[in-house]
């Protein structure tokens, strides 16, 4: 027995869970004790003759560890409650209560223990690096039974024991809300449990958590002082509405179950995370960190997966653009119908900060229905561009002599370009020589940026999109005869 007990303590000095393996279960208080545990009335008796005089005393809604005496007879308990002296604990005094402290963390809910002088105030760590550390604490062999039969337990109920810090952790978040309903309570017949209020978040289990955008309209910081969009993401859970912080933690697990200490368990469906995570992706790519135009308003209604609320101005705008085009000013006399109501539609566009894609097939005049636009609707303080393969450089050329001899125009090269002009010239360039001018882009502000030949940017990745992506310009419009020509990604960069 001797030889039993030396070997016991020197195992005990490593891991609790280590130990606990060579331990019963304690799954019942008749497992835990010994066969001569006799129980009567809240009080535990040990009969003497057996080696494993392990018990517990109810008193006040306290549990209390309590060993046999050296003599082999009972130990009953105090009547003032406090815990008796056994023989083991004459040279380190009262055995103490265990108590566990309950934490909820977003890692899972942990606890960590402390023993519980006979005052009922000073706690001493009792796992951990502190425990070593702590001089108050002395730990009777009793004592350190009681910490094997915590280990089984723990790791019966799927805890994680962290040794440098000595804490508990369930992580499973599908396990949580059972053990608070079905274990904590068998195991605050056996210690001392302090829970902080945040656990009872956790026995609601998984909340859904819903997405509403809220579209707001407003002039902000864009070049040129074109209308924003204002875009708040609302994530509630119920009637509680998450922080920042919490949307945070909740998307960089993929909307999975996540446990917010404030709230409890949360969970965002599927495919509601990744309509959320796909628009802002795609605004990301095509915005940049930039402010958001107005009319990406009218792709969040292709998505029924979360609510979207407009502001009275931003609902009355978006009819405004809906709206058919009003009849534009003074058009010229050579335009055909399907013509003027094409400029008619490039002017309502711009008039509502929108942009458009011309995409009438080739010989229909597109090229003379943007100089019509340019030359009703002029931005007189900026310079405006047209961008286009070097090929049709010319054509714009004798378009603009032809029918409108007053739009000023100049031909981008080198030695002649935005740093050598800042009138309100109207620019052509290839788009050969609009990346050679790339760096110049980022210092100059233009009315109108039309691409001719949009096609040519369809993959997103190229130079050449990328230098076009570069120009900053109130009205942006792109002309095509074939914007789909093998996929729909072709229209992405468009």
């Amino acid at each position: 027995m001797a030889f039993k007990c030396v070997l016991l303590r020197l195992i005990l000095r490593w891991r609790e869970e280590l130990v606990a393996d060579e331990i019963s279960p304690l799954s019942e208080i008749k497992e835990m004790f010994a066969d001569g545990v006799r129980i009567d009335g809240g009080r535990a008796h040990v009969s003497p003759g057996n080696g494993r005089g392990l018990f517990i005393e109810q008193h006040n809604g306290t549990q209390i560890p309590k060993s046999p005496n050296g003599n082999g007879k009972h130990a009953d308990s105090h009547a003032d409650g406090k815990a008796p002296h056994s023989a083991d604990s004459k040279a380190t005094g009262p055995i103490r209560v265990l108590r566990l402290v309950f934490k909820t963390k977003s890692s899972g809910l942990t606890f960590q223990t402390y023993w519980l002088d006979a005052d009922g105030n000073t706690l001493h760590p009792a796992l951990g690096k502190a425990a070593n550390g702590d001089n108050g604490n002395h730990v009777s062999s009793t004592e350190r039974a009681r910490l094997i039969g915590l280990a089984a337990y723990a790791r019966k109920a799927h805890f994680h024991y962290e040794q440098e810090t000595g804490t508990y952790t369930m992580q499973s978040l599908v396990e949580i809300p059972n053990f608070l309903k079905m274990v904590l309570p068998a195991w605050k017949k056996l210690f001392s449990v302090e829970l902080d209020d945040k656990a009872e978040h956790l026995l609601k289990g998984t909340r859904a958590v819903e997405i509403e955008a809220v579209a707001e309209r407003h002039t902000g910081s864009h070049p040129g002082g074109r209308t924003e969009l204002n875009l708040r993401w609302i994530f509630r859970a119920g009637e509680r509405m998450l922080t920042d912080s919490e949307i945070s933690a909740l998307t960089r697990h993929g909307g999975a179950p996540t446990i917010i200490p404030n709230i409890g368990i949360v969970a965002l469906a599927p495919e509601r995370f990744e309509a959320y995570r796909s628009w802002q992706q795609n605004v990301s790519e095509t915005q940049g960190e930039g402010p958001l135009s107005p009319y990406l308003v009218f792709s969040l209604f292709s998505q029924a997966r979360f609510k979207l609320t407009l502001t009275p101005e931003i609902e009355s705008w978006r009819q405004h653009v809906l709206a058919a085009p009003e009849l534009a000013p003074a058009l010229p006399e050579m335009l055909r119908p399907y013509q003027r109501r094409g400029v008619e539609w490039l002017h309502h566009l711009c008039e509502v900060d929108c942009h458009g894609l011309l995409a009438d097939e080739m010989g229909l005049g597109k090229t003379l229905q943007v100089l019509a636009l340019l030359a009703i609707r002029p931005i007189r303080d900026l310079p405006s561009i047209i961008v286009c393969p070097a090929s049709v450089v010319p054509v714009w050329k004798e378009e603009i002599a032809k029918f409108f001899p007053k739009i000023e125009s100049d031909v981008l090269k080198s030695g002649n370009d935005f740093s050598k002009r800042k009138d309100s010239v109207l620019w052509l360039a290839s788009y050969t020589q609009l990346r050679k001018h790339r760096a110049l882009l980022g210092g100059t502000l233009f009315g109108y940026a039309v691409l001719d030949e949009g096609q040519f940017i369809k993959n997103p990745d190229a130079k050449t999109t990328q230098t076009s992506f570069a120009i900053e310009a109130r009205h942006r419009i792109v002309l095509t005869g074939t914007p789909l020509e093998n996929r729909q990604l072709d229209l992405w960069s468009i």
